[in-house]
């Protein structure tokens, strides 16, 4: 004998099997999707850190001073040109002791250099020194070949050295067969007499 169940039962038994299966409520739903919200926050990457430093803002432009607080500036005074300006008559003012000047070739250099390659530019043609020299005898050695001048005590025989004075040869020849002391300590108070015309000593005078 088959056993073979009738239609009308199969429908009947599949009912009775849905109806008896467990339907999830809508709590249980609510928290599945609760679950899942956090499950999903744990898994995302953290935040990025925000930076430390931050660009400058742009600086904003200066304002300007509104026309009250700027100072007024005052015009400059104009003072009218004569018709006929009166021009100065005076005449330069010229120093009397450099007209003389020296010729290219006599300069202070030019003069050293004379003085290392001569042997007797006082002329003593081997004399020694005199100790004495009366001031009759300076007097007569004043023309420009055979210059005699006494300087501190020490007359100088200073013809070779005429045409290298800055001031020109004639302020010296002024002097020749004196004695210029006075005079050269006036103008020449820093100069070392024995370092410029050392060499060209005579002797002592009287």
């Amino acid at each position: 004998e088959s056993s073979s169940v009738a239609p009308k039962d199969v429908h009947s038994a599949l009912a009775s099997t849905t109806m008896s299966t467990p339907q999830k409520s809508s709590s249980s739903a609510s928290w599945d999707d609760d679950e899942a919200s956090k499950h999903y926050c744990d898994t995302m990457p953290p935040p990025l850190p925000r930076p430390l430093h931050t660009l400058p803002s742009k600086p904003s432009s200066p304002s300007l001073p509104s026309s009250s607080q700027v100072a007024p500036v005052s015009a400059p005074i104009m003072r009218p040109i004569p018709a006929n300006p009166k021009l100065s008559t005076r005449k330069p003012a010229v120093n009397p002791r450099a007209r003389g000047g020296v010729a290219p070739g006599f300069g202070l250099m030019d003069w050293v250099r004379l003085k290392a390659s001569s042997s007797d530019l006082a002329q003593r043609k081997g004399t020694p020194l005199r100790r004495s020299i009366p001031l009759s005898e300076l007097q007569e050695h004043k023309s420009q070949h055979d210059c005699w001048i006494a300087l501190k005590g020490v007359v100088y025989q200073v013809s070779s050295y005429l045409p290298y004075h800055p001031g020109g040869k004639k302020i010296v020849m002024a002097y020749a067969g004196r004695d210029a002391t006075k005079e050269f300590q006036r103008y020449h108070a820093w100069v070392n007499i024995e370092g410029l015309v050392g060499v060209l000593k005579v002797g002592l005078l009287e």
